[in-house]
């Protein structure tokens, strides 16, 4: 099967999953004023109500795939990603032999895009995010969990304890992709930050990303961590 049809059938799954006057899959959206088609090998899923405002999904899945977890989403649409995501895709990701021909599948703490983090605290909604865990759920389901999901990439950075709120939405995303299944799935680019969080891309050195492997990220190890930092989150 083509990276194409890969693409196609994820989305279709997707689409069977969810609900369609909530959730756009593959719709057309908007570069500036023009509309655009989204193109073909691009998986792209955002909100019916905020489709320019709130984004779940955007990638490029092949039959194996990567699926990075950031804090929240920035500009990025279909051929046309944000500078951080280019570097994590194409400087990081690929640098690493053994992921040179994987897809890629981006998906958030929290849906609301904004450039500068703070700029999402007044959208903090819990409707955004139970259907951003809807969504992840579906492409969970979709990709048939492991079988082709073979990294899963942390890479929020310490902007997660700009708002206990991100602390409690990342909680609830390791539950759906925790167990013994997934363990070895987990992995950061490189060493921890000083307060013990998995790196965000746009921090890593460019100079030095080829030379930084993925190291197993231990979720337990982490949301432990949290925990004793946050005893008042629960799920």
């Amino acid at each position: 099967m083509s990276n194409k049809n890969h693409c196609e059938t994820l989305a279709k799954r997707l689409t069977e999953n969810l609900n369609s006057e909530t959730f756009l899959i593959n719709e057309k959206f908007y570069n500036g004023s023009k509309s655009k088609t989204t193109p073909s090998g691009w998986l792209y899923v955002t909100d019916s109500n905020e489709p320019n405002h709130v984004r779940y999904i955007l990638g490029e899945p092949k039959e194996h795939n990567a699926l990075l977890i950031g804090l929240n989403p920035n500009n990025g649409i279909p051929q046309k990603t944000d500078s951080s995501m280019q570097y994590a895709v194409e400087k990081i990701l690929r640098s690493k032999p053994k992921y040179q021909d994987i897809g890629w599948i981006v998906i958030n703490l929290y849906p609301w895009r904004s450039k500068a983090v703070p700029g999402t605290f007044e959208y903090l909604s819990e409707e955004y995010y139970q259907h951003n865990l809807e969504v992840i759920r579906s492409l969970k389901e979709a990709c048939h969990g492991t079988r082709t999901l073979d990294l899963i990439w942390a890479a929020w950075g310490d902007s997660i304890e700009l708002s206990s709120y991100f602390v409690f939405t990342m909680m609830s995303i390791i539950h759906e992709f925790g167990g013994e299944e997934w363990e070895d799935k987990w992995k950061s680019s490189g060493e921890l930050t000083k307060k013990g969080h998995p790196v965000h891309p746009s921090y890593l050195s460019r100079k030095r990303c080829n030379k930084r492997p993925f190291k197993r990220f231990d979720i337990a190890n982490y949301v432990n961590l949290m925990k004793r930092r946050y005893p008042n989150i629960a799920l």
